[in-house]
């Protein structure tokens, strides 16, 4: 599902992370690693069980996923 802001079309938040991952190349253990999560509840936010906790999306905005995307509820 996309967030429409000012009539852009924003990718999801999961969609996001994902994108960035695959960008580095890295497993989505290292990736949860690199932004401060485990791998179990990372999981849980690539499946839609649980939300993006702040600090994982303030990490997650220094590897490089958009602010807009970021700051959208989930």
């Amino acid at each position: 599902m996309e967030t429409r802001m000012n009539d852009i079309k924003l990718p999801t938040i999961i969609g996001a992370l994902e994108f960035r991952r695959e960008q580095y190349g890295w497993t989505n253990g290292k990736f949860a690693k690199k932004i401060g999560m485990s791998r179990s509840h990372f999981s849980e936010v690539m499946n839609g069980k649980r939300r993006l906790p702040l600090n994982a999306r303030i990490k997650a905005y220094k590897l490089g996923v958009s602010a807009e995307v970021l700051l959208q509820n989930q």
